[in-house]
Parts: C-alpha cells; sequence; structure tokens
C-alpha cells in the first residue's frame, strides 16, 4: 500500500502527531478491515530525506515511513507513506495472491500524456476530497449509525487497535521498532 502526500506546513507537523499517528494510522486501519484480522507483529522505519529534513527532526518527526505487519492467516503488507511528494497525491494498493494480482491505481485528473525524449509530462491525481467524494458521504453515514447505536461492527478496542499501532516511535535516524502483539 503506498499513500504519498505532498508535503504540507512544518507548523502542521508540529502538532499532527506524527507521520505514523496523522498518516498511516489510516493505511493501517485499512490493512486491518481489509484482511479482517488483527496484525500478529508491526515492525516500522522511519526517516527523514526531503529538502525541509531540519523541519521534521525539530517536531521528532519522519517524512518518509515503512511499516510492515504479519498477520495469523499469513498474510504480510507492507504500508509505504511520505508527506514530501513533490509530484502531488499517490494512492496505490496492490494485493498479490497466488492465483491473481488486484490493483489499485492513481485516478489522474487526465489520459493526456505528452513524451518527451527527456521527460513524460502527465498530470497528476487530485486531492483526497475531490478524488473520494462518495467515501465520505458513506463513511459520514457508517459514522452516524455508529453514534445512534445502530452498528454493532464496532467496539472501543477495534477502534483503538490502529490507533495503538499508530504510536509507533521511529527516531529520525531510520531505525526501526517491532511493535509485538497491538
Amino acid at each position: 500500500m503506498i499513500s504519498r502526500d505532498p508535503p504540507i506546513p512544518i507548523s502542521y507537523i508540529k502538532q499532527s502527531g506524527g507521520i505514523f499517528r496523522d498518516t498511516c494510522i489510516h493505511q493501517l486501519d485499512y490493512a486491518w478491515h481489509f484482511l479482517g484480522e488483527r496484525p500478529l507483529t508491526v515492525v516500522a522505519f522511519g526517516n527523514t530525506t526531503s529538502q525541509r529534513a531540519d523541519g521534521y527532526r525539530e517536531c521528532n518527526d519522519v517524512d518518509l515511513s515503512t511499516i510492515i505487519l504479519t498477520f495469523p492467516s499469513g498474510a504480510i503488507a507492507i504500508i509505504e507513506t511520505s508527506r514530501e511528494a513533490t509530484y502531488g497525491f499517490d494512492q496505490r494498493l496492490e494485493v498479490l495472491g497466488s492465483k491473481a494480482l488486484a490493483m489499485c491505481e492513481n485516478i489522474l485528473l487526465s489520459i493526456s500524456k505528452m513524451m518527451l525524449a527527456s521527460e513524460t509530462i502527465q498530470d497528476g491525481c487530485p486531492d483526497s476530497f475531490t478524488r473520494f467524494p462518495r467515501s465520505y458521504v458513506v463513511e459520514a453515514n457508517i459514522f452516524l449509525d455508529i453514534v445512534q447505536d445502530n452498528d454493532s461492527r464496532t467496539s472501543l478496542r477495534n477502534g483503538n487497535t490502529p490507533m495503538n499501532q499508530g504510536r509507533i516511535d521511529v527516531s529520525s535516524n531510520g531505525g526501526g521498532r517491532k511493535a509485538g502483539h497491538p
């Protein structure tokens, strides 16, 4: 799973809770929901690789991360995130099974390309609000069902699991940490 976002202000990074809690939590939740089981192990790596690395370090945060999760079924999920995709939004998903590969690619603003000897020029992806308007409506309706106690799929433990996974503490030097059983 790849989730890369364009640069955001360091002022936001300072109060965001860090890349794992602010950005990766959504991918952790998605992987857990998609596979239908809780991970056995979580290993995370982070680093500051952008031109604004000093700003991230001052916030005790990283701009690039990779998380590896293992599941009871034997499935392995790899989540890559970046907060410094200078080319714009980039969200993709691949699922490799024993019989097929399923892919969810980026939705582009247009299918037009200009291919020159030195480069290929193509419109990027729209932002999340433009890409997923129906998803936000569905999510809001599910949230209202949960708040009104009409949905038994959700529990406090289910809600806290991705948040606990998001508490991964990774230093800016690129070291990884095995989080054990979430």
